[in-house]
């Protein structure tokens, strides 16, 4: 993978779609939306998140953040099909945006189309489901601002609509939103990478409380430990500050067996 890192930032808001269409293009736009898992140089699994192709012959836009230190990438696309990351194109730092080329498989792949014209505050802008997810559901949403980068580019501010109700969401849900007076519980958090637990935390608002709970011995990801993943990032990196506070239950309550076979195997 070459590391041709040139500071470009493109950015793709899809507005140019009408509610009444949802059921064709909410399809074909979950296509064009993958998985991204990075190794480091031991060839080890370093981050794990999503991205999206903007052009059919395979250029891709995702998380900067999850190519950091790595020496090479795979994506995974809507039909399970692996395929290299080829060259990095451009990368921003600030605005954790990757662009990159991926080695596809066929003649083209889904993608969704960047718009020509930058969108204006109150433009409307949909929150698509992910590509495994076969209902067609999505959140609707404004633009509420627009900042320019390096006098060619936008960033936007989203303001999606939400209810008042628990909602239950998967957490390829949780980029690009802004999660004010917001009580939230993150469940498994010891299966989430260090880079998906800052992901979570800096979606946070004002107003806005954040619960995690875990128990690292109880991981499911084969590429996570004790000592790797997310949750004990977190208490390690947050320690000592005034907003954060930590509490370690020793004691398990499911049985005496439960927390025999805990203990020992």
């Amino acid at each position: 993978m070459k590391k041709n890192l040139l500071t470009t930032l493109l950015l793709c808001l899809l507005t140019q779609w009408s509610i009444a269409q949802a059921p064709k293009w909410v399809d074909k736009a979950k296509r064009a939306v993958f998985s991204v898992i990075t190794y480091d140089q031991g060839d080890k699994i370093l981050n794990t998140g999503n991205g999206f192709f903007v052009t059919e012959d395979g250029v891709a836009l995702s998380d900067y953040g999850l190519f950091k230190g790595a020496q090479r990438a795979v994506i995974i696309n809507y039909e399970g099909v692996q395929m290299p990351v080829e060259t990095i194109l451009g990368a921003n730092d600030m605005y954790d945006v990757v662009k990159f080329r991926v080695g596809i498989t066929g003649k083209k792949v889904p993608a969704l189309t960047v718009a020509g014209v930058a969108s204006a505050v109150g433009a409307p802008v949909y929150l698509l489901p992910y590509s495994t997810q076969k209902d067609r559901s999505f959140t609707e949403g404004q633009v509420k601002e627009v900042t320019k980068v390096a006098e060619k580019y936008s960033y936007y501010t989203l303001n999606m609509q939400k209810s008042d109700q628990l909602v239950i969401e998967a957490l390829a849900f949780i980029r690009g939103r802004s999660l004010s007076d917001t009580y939230c519980i993150i469940d498994e958090a010891q299966n989430l990478t260090p880079h998906e637990i800052k992901t979570i935390i800096t979606r946070a608002g004002e107003g806005t409380k954040m619960i995690f709970t875990g128990d690292i011995q109880q991981i499911d990801q084969p590429y996570l430990d004790s000592q790797s993943n997310g949750l004990v990032y977190m208490i390690d990196r947050m320690r000592d500050q005034n907003l954060f506070a930590h509490i370690n239950l020793v004691k398990g309550e499911r049985s005496q067996l439960s927390e025999l076979a805990s203990n020992l195997m």
